[in-house]
């Protein structure tokens, strides 16, 4: 699964939000460049993110439930 997810992951150069969203400054970061990546899911442990379940249709999701969401 870790060779998928690396496949399919890239760097990109992310502008910061123009408000913030979460309750953890650090966390807009993490949002902005999902957002600047075209990210269909964000995968944290982070309950800051997790309290959000999802930005401009991309889900937030736990460890646990990305499993469950990519395995058929």
């Amino acid at each position: 699964m870790i060779r998928e997810v690396t496949q399919l992951s890239g760097m990109v150069q992310a502008p910061s939000l123009c408000i913030p969203v979460s309750r953890d400054a650090d966390d807009d970061r993490v949002l902005a460049a999902a957002i600047a990546g075209h990210a269909d899911i964000i995968v944290s442990g982070d309950l800051d993110l997790l309290s959000l379940g999802a930005l401009e249709n991309i889900q937030i999701v736990a460890p646990a439930e990305v499993i469950r969401l990519v395995r058929p």
